[in-house]
């Protein structure tokens, strides 16, 4: 039986799916939502997800950061994996709410973890912890592997960093198979609007159906490591898989700018970009039609930004096995196609209500 720290997201949605593919039951905790009837296209899948498999999956409303609520949840049930997966995981926003992350993202890995060491469960205990790229911050090298020093710039990969070392520790202090995957950029069609590459795809699609005419961004040079979440989430499992806990990266090996996404997105639907000025007065130009498609907001820079993250999954790929299945073009194709099916009323799956 497995516990998904967050399963209404991204990343637990396809994790979610995997597992239960390999014959696993999946629990999941759903942070409470401030309306009954609103559900986000991920967890849409869980449910959906929970239809194919009847009495596999268990849905527990709750917070991380009520110790009460991990006491009981712990206490109640016998879990052989953990994976924590939940997170305020914007790290724009988390210059505005930077104890809100700190308390999520940091102190929420410890209560999870000492929930485990108080109830003297971690022999029976795998537990996972989501890392993130961005605590390398601003790197000095070409590459950032497990090796690569952390340099945190926001409160998001600060309170990430915390939550490795505090995961590592559990591992070597108390003998708990503690691991963390330190994963680079990651993406879907269920990625969230409030991220830079969804906001792209789902304003290309709404462009080509004629209800917007341009999308404006902030830092167009910034560069990423982007792959596709349900390569990453493979990675995750394999980690767990081990019989010795270790930290892996998991990336592409593969670097590109938000500009390029952009005219990558706008390419799937038959625009090409042109580039006119610079900095804040750079604009995306239409070739064919000479209308601007993409416009530069400085409101939308982030305070400290990551400039460069480029990563290194060779130790993975040696003692995992893992490689990432789906290319940049094949990932983009798909979250564009998908946002165009949302924004014509067609979307694959949208669940708004279930006795789950």
């Amino acid at each position: 039986m497995d516990l998904l720290g967050s399963i209404g997201g991204q990343d637990g949605s396809y994790l979610c799916e995997l597992l239960l593919e390999k014959g696993y039951c999946v629990h999941g905790i759903l942070r409470h939502r401030t309306t009954a009837d609103y559900a986000p296209l991920a967890l849409s899948y869980v449910l959906a997800a929970a239809e194919e498999f009847p009495n596999k999956v268990v849905l527990h409303p709750g917070d991380i950061l009520d110790p009460y609520f991990l006491l009981r949840l712990f206490r109640d049930h016998s879990y052989s994996e953990v994976y924590h997966l939940a997170a305020q995981s914007h790290v724009g926003t988390s210059f505005d709410l930077q104890l809100h992350t700190s308390d999520v993202n940091a102190l929420g890995t410890l209560r999870l973890i000492q929930t485990i060491l108080a109830l003297r469960q971690e022999s029976k205990i795998k537990f996972y912890n989501a890392c993130s790229s961005e605590v390398f911050g601003e790197t000095r090298d070409g590459c950032q592997d497990e090796s690569t020093p952390f340099r945190p710039v926001s409160p998001y990969a600060a309170a990430k960093a915390f939550s490795f070392w505090v995961t590592s520790s559990a591992r070597k202090a108390h003998g708990l198979f503690a691991v963390n995957g330190i994963l680079f950029n990651h993406e879907s069609p269920r990625r969230g609007l409030d991220f830079v590459t969804r906001k792209i795809t789902f304003g290309v699609a709404q462009m080509h159906v004629g209800c917007t005419t341009c999308i404006t961004l902030g830092n167009l040079d910034a560069r990423r490591d982007w792959g596709h979440a349900i390569d990453y989430m493979r990675g995750v499992f394999a980690i767990m898989m081990q019989d010795v806990p270790d930290d892996y990266v998991i990336a592409t090996g593969e670097t590109r700018s938000v500009r390029e996404f952009v005219v990558a997105a706008c390419r799937v639907v038959g625009i090409e970009l042109r580039w006119r000025g610079t900095g804040d007065q750079e604009v995306g130009v239409d070739a064919d039609t000479g209308d601007i498609r993409v416009r530069v907001d400085p409101a939308l820079y982030r305070p400290a930004e990551v400039p460069f993250l480029h990563g290194s999954a060779r130790k993975a790929t040696t003692r995992l096995g893992w490689t990432p299945q789906v290319s940049f073009e094949a990932l983009v194709k798909e979250m564009v196609e998908s946002d165009l099916a949302l924004v014509r009323g067609r979307p694959a799956k949208l669940r708004t209500a279930s006795k789950l």
